[in-house]
């Protein structure tokens, strides 16, 4: 197949531009249409905007999204100015403590259910979420959260949860990181735990600081003792204490499981 045949048959590039409905923005949508991407076009009422419509009939391949939300969920740890701000324009806004905990998850799962006046599903998610609890085995893996650069992160997150519901045994203590901070190499070789979880996301070395784990002191380790070895799970999934919790957990005990 030629080329320009292969470039035909690939999937067209997905872009959001917000602010569509200003000068600048409907530019961008145009120009980007020209290109022959998919185009998903952002603001808060895109139906006032005809050279949207207009745009949409001669290209296709354009979505408008109306940024108009009924309410808007915010960390209690968002910026206060951008919180007040969409307060005082007429939103109802609100900010979800975090959660670094299985009870915290619940919490938050049952609170936003409460919200969008969804509670049956909500308790579903929650019961689904705190069937994941179980006594730590005897026999239970060590195991060690590494982020870019070589962080672990501490109890004021869900990382030792997530360690917990997988079944694993947190050995950041063992390092005077119970609190969290920065492991080092040496540390890491003497240790010799037996699965080291990793974002998936720095699997494709996005920065430097995602090379810590490449080393050659922890390949060396790794190929001499068969232990430190590398699990990859999806940050976003447990990072923010929602129900996407359970897939990262299913997703560490099926790795950890595998031959």
């Amino acid at each position: 197949m030629t080329g320009a045949g292969m470039h035909a048959m690939a999937s067209p590039r997905r872009t959001l531009i917000t602010s569509a409905a200003r000068p600048l923005g409907v530019e961008l949508v145009r120009q980007c249409l020209i290109r022959g991407d998919k185009v998903y076009a952002a603001a808060r009422n895109p139906a006032r905007v005809p050279v949207l419509a207009d745009l949409r009939a001669e290209y296709g391949g354009l979505e408008l999204i109306a940024l108009d939300p009924d309410l808007v969920l915010a960390g209690a740890g968002s910026a206060t100015a951008t919180v007040a701000l969409l307060r005082r324009l007429g939103y109802r806004v609100a900010a979800i403590e975090p959660a670094a905990t299985l009870p915290d998850v619940l919490r938050s799962v049952r609170e936003v259910g409460a919200l969008l006046g969804q509670e049956a599903r909500a308790a579903a998610l929650a019961g689904t979420l705190a069937a994941l609890t179980g006594p730590l085995s005897v026999t239970a893996l060590d195991a060690l959260i590494l982020q870019p650069g070589g962080y672990v992160p501490g109890p004021d997150t869900l990382g030792p949860t997530l360690l917990a519901l997988a079944g694993l045994r947190n050995r950041a203590p063992d390092l005077g990181l119970a609190a969290g901070g920065f492991a080092n190499l040496e540390s890491l070789v003497l240790m010799q735990a037996a699965v080291i979880v990793r974002s998936a996301d720095a699997m494709h070395g996005r920065a430097l600081a995602d090379d810590f784990i490449r080393h050659p002191a922890l390949r060396a380790a790794r190929l001499t003792h068969g232990k430190l070895r590398p699990v990859a799970v999806n940050d976003a999934a447990w990072a923010c204490g929602s129900g996407a919790l359970r897939a990262a957990v299913m997703t560490l005990r099926s790795a950890v499981s595998a031959p």
